[in-house]
C-alpha cells in the first residue's frame, strides 16, 4: 500500500504549516485522471446514476420507499471488498457507534409515552443502515487522486444528460401536452412507484418548470444542474457545459440551485475564472432583458421574497422548522438532549407548516446529543479527502438545510461517492482485505 501521493497539487506535508498546505491542496485538484478496476468503475457509476436518475422507483417498507440507492451502496461496499480495497475507519466506527448508542436511548425513553405509539423503530434501522457505509472508505492507492477525477467526471457525463432532458422537457411541453411529460412516475407500475407526495408538475403562468424527467421534484433537478455546474467550474472548465447547466438550472425555476451555486460560488476560484462567469452572468441576463424576459427570470428573483411568507416553499425549509423546534425542547425532561424518539417530527409539521430538514429532524428526534454526534460523523467523512473546498461546503450545506434528507439515501450516497468513499491524506484505517488482492 502506498505511503502517500506525490501529486503536485495534492502534496501531502505534515509541518509546522500544515493547516497553510491543507488549505492549499482544497483549493486546488488533481491533474492526471486514471481509470479504477473494471468492476469498481461500474460500481460507482451506477450508485451515482441511481441516485440522481432513479428516485421516482421505490418498493414500500412502511412508509419509506426503498429504491434501487441504498442496495447498489452495498454492492459498491462488496466490490471494494472483493478487490482487496475496503478499508475500516476507527474514528468513524467510533462515531457510527455513538449515533447507534443515542438513538436507542432515544428510542427507548420515548417508547415509555403513550405505550411507544409516537417513535419508530424502523425509522432507527433505516438511518442506521444508510450510514452505516461511511464507517468504511478505500485503501488508499498510488492514483486515488485520478480515481477520485474519473469519478467525478462519470458523475459530471450523468448530470449533462440529465440536464439536456430537462432542457428538451421544458421546450418539449410547447408541442406536447402530456400528463407525464413532468411526472413519470404516472408510467411507473404501482408495486416499484416511490410513494410520497411530491410536487413534479409545477406551474409558472401557463408553463411548467424543468425537472429533468427523471427528478421527482424541480428542486432536485436544480440542485443537480447547480452541482454539475459547480464540477465544471472546479474541475474541467467546458464551457459549452457550462451553459447547458446554466440554462438547465434557470428553466427549472427553483431557488435550490440558485442557493447552492451561490453558496459554492463563495468561495475562491481563479480571477480568470472568476470574471468568465460574471461575463456570462451579464451575457445572459442582459440578452434576456432585451429579449422581453423569456426565460421569466422576473418570476425567479421574485421567489426571495417567499423568506418571510408563510405558506411558501422558501419559509417552510429555512425558516419555520426554528419554531417547530423551539416549541419541542421543554415537553419531556429528555428532549433538549435525546429528543422525541426517532420518526417524530412528521406527526408536528402540519401545525407549523413545516417542512424537516436534516438539522431539524436531527434535533427532533434525537436532540442536541444526536445533532453533534451525526453532523461530526458526515462532517468527518467529508473532511478526510482533500477535493476542492466547495465540493465539501456545498454537499454538507444541501445535506443538512436545505430538504428532509437525512432518509434520503439519494442525497446521502451523493456525500459517499464524491467524498466519504475516498482515503484521507494520510494513511488511515484497518484493511478488511488484502492489498494484493486488487
Amino acid at each position: 500500500m502506498a505511503e502517500g501521493l506525490h501529486l503536485p497539487l495534492f502534496r501531502w506535508q505534515p509541518s509546522r504549516d500544515a493547516q497553510a498546505s491543507r488549505a492549499q491542496a482544497a483549493a486546488t485538484v488533481p491533474t492526471s485522471e486514471a481509470r479504477p478496476p473494471t468492476a469498481l468503475r461500474w460500481a460507482m457509476t451506477a450508485l451515482f446514476a441511481g441516485m440522481v436518475m432513479t428516485d421516482r422507483f421505490g418498493i414500500a417498507i412502511g412508509s419509506f420507499p426503498l429504491g434501487l440507492t441504498m442496495p447498489l451502496a452495498y454492492v459498491l461496499l462488496a466490490v471494494l471488498l472483493l478487490n482487496g480495497r475496503l478499508a475500516l475507519d476507527a474514528l468513524s466506527l467510533a462515531l457510527f457507534a455513538g449515533l447507534t448508542t443515542v438513538g436507542v436511548l432515544s428510542f427507548l425513553l420515548n417508547a415509555t409515552i403513550d405505550g411507544g405509539n409516537r417513535t419508530s423503530v424502523l425509522s432507527l434501522w433505516l438511518m442506521l443502515a444508510i450510514y452505516l457505509p461511511f464507517v468504511f472508505n478505500q485503501v488508499r492507492q498510488p492514483d486515488t487522486q485520478g480515481h477520485w477525477l474519473w469519478m467525478m467526471r462519470t458523475a459530471g457525463n450523468v448530470l449533462l444528460i440529465v440536464a439536456i432532458a430537462g432542457i428538451v422537457q421544458f421546450y418539449a411541453q410547447f408541442v406536447i401536452r402530456t400528463p407525464w411529460l413532468f411526472d413519470i412516475s404516472k408510467l411507473i407500475p404501482d408495486p416499484i412507484r416511490a410513494q410520497g407526495i411530491y410536487n413534479s408538475a409545477i406551474p409558472v403562468g401557463s408553463i411548467f418548470k424543468a425537472n429533468g424527467l427523471f427528478c421527482r421534484e424541480p428542486s432536485n433537478f436544480s440542485f443537480w444542474m447547480a452541482f454539475g455546474l459547480l464540477i465544471e467550474l472546479a474541475l474541467f472548465k467546458r464551457v459549452k457545459r457550462m451553459l447547458c447547466f446554466g440554462l438547465a438550472l434557470l428553466l427549472s425555476y427553483s431557488g435550490t440551485g440558485l442557493l447552492t451555486l451561490a453558496f459554492g460560488l463563495l468561495f475562491p476560484f481563479r480571477p480568470r475564472l472568476l470574471a468568465w462567469v460574471g461575463a456570462g452572468l451579464v451575457l445572459i441576463l442582459g440578452s434576456n432583458a432585451l429579449a422581453g424576459d423569456p426565460l421569466n427570470l422576473a418570476f425567479t428573483f421574485s421567489r426571495f421574497g417567499e423568506f418571510s411568507a408563510r405558506g411558501s416553499s422558501a419559509y417552510a425549509r429555512y425558516v419555520a422548522p426554528m419554531f417547530l423546534v423551539d416549541a419541542s425542547f421543554e415537553t419531556t425532561p429528555w428532549a433538549v438532549w435525546l429528543g422525541h424518539g426517532p420518526g417524530t417530527i412528521q406527526q408536528s409539521v402540519a401545525a407549523f407548516d413545516s417542512h424537516d430538514p436534516t438539522w431539524a429532524k436531527l434535533l427532533f428526534e434525537y436532540g442536541i446529543v444526536g445533532f453533534v454526534v451525526c453532523v461530526g460523523f458526515v462532517a468527518y467523512r467529508l473532511g478526510r479527502f482533500p477535493a476542492p473546498f466547495q465540493f465539501r461546503s456545498v454537499l454538507f450545506a444541501n445535506w443538512l438545510v436545505m430538504g428532509g434528507y437525512l432518509l434520503t439515501p439519494e442525497t446521502v450516497y451523493v456525500l459517499y461517492v464524491v467524498l466519504g468513499m475516498w482515503p484521507g491524506p494520510a494513511q488511515q484505517g484497518l484493511a478488511l482485505a488484502s492489498a494484493d488482492a486488487a
